[in-house]
């Protein structure tokens, strides 16, 4: 369902696309919904007591920021974003990430609330906050001088003989984590972070 500017969601309900810029709230848990944002305006999303968990064989991230999107999320409240896995026989347990970033987009994470999240994926992980499995990302800040949100990012794919994906940045199976990285504030972070 496309989402418009001013509204606010229920994530439990549906799927929802984000195509123009504006602001957007969302509420609720799902263990089958996600939020895709793609357009070249600024977003602004409002997560309040949000739980997204697709892990259960969903193919897809929490939140997908794709293209040039520029996103900032304000975590308001207790927030859990768990990426899905490919449930497929030639790529079993290939991850998504909790908040895909491509590598053209950039999100920036502020509030004052709490967010946490993890990548899926058994053994071919993905990042809490970054790239699927495979895959590098965008530019990614947390907190600025005004917020300070608590963010807990784990990286899937642990075990099997790898090391897993970073907690925040590039899918496992990625050498070089991308340079745009940008931390601000001290985070909880689990995962291999290659840098």
């Amino acid at each position: 369902k496309d989402a418009e500017p001013g509204g606010s969601y229920e994530i439990s309900k549906c799927c929802y696309k984000i195509a123009k810029g504006g602001t957007y709230t969302f509420t609720a848990e799902t263990t089958q919904n996600y939020i895709t944002v793609d357009t070249s305006e600024e977003v602004e999303i409002y997560l309040k007591d949000v739980t997204i968990d697709t892990e259960s064989g969903y193919e897809h991230p929490a939140i997908s920021i794709d293209g040039s999107s520029d996103v900032t999320i304000y975590a308001e409240g207790t927030n859990y974003l768990q990426g899905g896995k490919r449930d497929h026989w030639l790529y079993t347990n290939d991850g998504y990430a909790g908040i895909r970033v491509a590598t053209g987009a950039q999100v920036t994470v502020l509030g004052n609330g709490s967010l946490e999240t993890h990548g899926g994926g058994g053994a071919r992980g993905a990042a809490g906050i970054g790239g699927n499995y495979g895959n590098s990302c965008g530019k990614i800040t947390i907190g600025d001088d005004t917020y300070s949100p608590t963010v807990t990012a784990t990286g899937g794919g642990s075990g099997g003989g790898n090391d897993g994906a970073a907690g925040i940045g590039s899918g496992d199976n990625i050498a070089v984590l991308i340079t745009l990285l940008v931390i601000r504030r001290i985070l909880l972070i689990d995962g291999l972070v290659s840098f």
